[in-house]
């Protein structure tokens, strides 16, 4: 699957994970995965004029994700959008 699909099943797993944590209100969830992705769109329009640059936004997610201690739910996130 090229990187640029992946971002965006990601994009669309998160907003699933965030209402799904909303109605359970799981605030924390909630702010982690939108902080997380809130700049990606961002990101995508950028790399269509230099699509090299999709897995430096697959690297930064990581990197972020890390930081915020959600890296396990992007990796859980990645393996499922590859399926």
């Amino acid at each position: 699957m090229s990187d640029d699909i992946l971002i965006e099943k990601l994009i669309a797993r998160a907003l699933l994970d965030i209402r799904i944590a909303a109605s359970e209100g799981n605030s924390d969830i909630c702010f982690a995965l939108s902080d997380l992705f809130h700049n990606i769109p961002l990101q995508i329009i950028k790399a269509k004029d230099n699509p090299g640059s999709y897995p430096d936004i697959l690297d930064w997610l990581k990197m972020r994700a890390e930081q915020k201690k959600i890296l396990g739910w992007l990796n859980n996130a990645i393996i499922e959008s590859e399926k």
